[in-house]
């Protein structure tokens, strides 16, 4: 998704150039300490917490894995209840704590995307370690009548999810710049790609890979497969994959020459 502007500008203050370790005991090391501590003593007054019990993980899935691995191996307990929904961050972070001696519920929804209240508290026992279910699924969407009745939620269909990228990728991408053409060999190459990672998904979309002229360090996705990578980030991969292609080249070339000169 396109980055949040507000949480973007939090990183205006940052030196643009060398950053240093944390851990380390020189200048710029001790310049990025006190720029984590003063970002941990914001969260916590945030959340209401202690600015030491702010742990930093790169998004949501690893802070999905820290948080339900971090309180099922804690107690003795060790049984976790969830959804059949869930995001995958937290169903493969559950299912994998089965092989640790865990026990897993996974509790089925209704065709609205709901889960049963009833069917929760009867699932908590004795050895219940937490109870890890989402407020809304990845794909639960405000639906407007529907037989659910007017602002109900429900399941959107794979077609539905089809029809809402399509409707949302052009001006999704006229929005962020529109489509970068100066150099088609960068667009190829970033299609090559997303070709290849599409032909192993689980899910069968119609999968859409484009390059958006802006040099914003961003890449977003919306819904059935439409995915766009902004130009300074493709340029980057593509200039590397080019270079890499270059060297091995070369290397091949100076192999075959050592060979004819023995």
């Amino acid at each position: 998704m396109p980055r949040w502007t507000p949480a973007f500008g939090g990183h205006a203050p940052l030196p643009r150039g060398w950053v240093g370790d944390p851990a380390a005991r020189h200048g710029l090391g001790e310049e990025a300490r006190e720029s984590l501590r003063a970002a941990r003593a914001k969260v916590g007054r945030l959340v209401g917490g202690r600015p030491d019990g702010v742990v930093s993980v790169s998004g949501a899935t690893d802070a999905n894995d820290l948080a339900i691995k971090g309180v099922a191996l804690r107690g003795p307990g060790r049984h976790v209840v969830t959804t059949a929904i869930e995001h995958p961050s937290v169903l493969d972070t559950a299912r994998a704590l089965a092989d640790d001696g865990c026990t897993i519920t996974e509790l089925p929804v209704d065709a609205g995307g709901l889960v049963d209240p009833a069917a929760v508290r009867a699932a908590i026992g004795d050895r219940t370690a937490l109870v890890s279910i989402g407020a809304a699924a990845a794909l639960v969407a405000l639906k407007l009548g529907a037989g659910l009745g007017s602002g109900s939620l429900g399941l959107v269909s794979e077609a539905q999810e089809i029809q809402i990228g399509q409707q949302q990728y052009a001006p999704s991408r006229q929005s962020q710049g529109g489509d970068y053409v100066t150099d088609p060999a960068v667009t190829n190459y970033v299609r090559q790609v997303g070709n290849k990672l599409a032909a192993v998904a689980d899910r069968k979309l119609p999968y859409e890979f484009v390059v958006i002229n802006s040099s914003d360090l961003n890449a977003w996705a919306l819904p059935g497969g439409k995915l766009a990578i902004n130009a300074l980030r493709a340029l980057e991969r593509a200039g590397a994959r080019v270079a890499i292609d270059e060297y091995q080249k070369w290397e091949k070339m100076y192999d075959e020459l050592f060979r004819k000169a023995k």
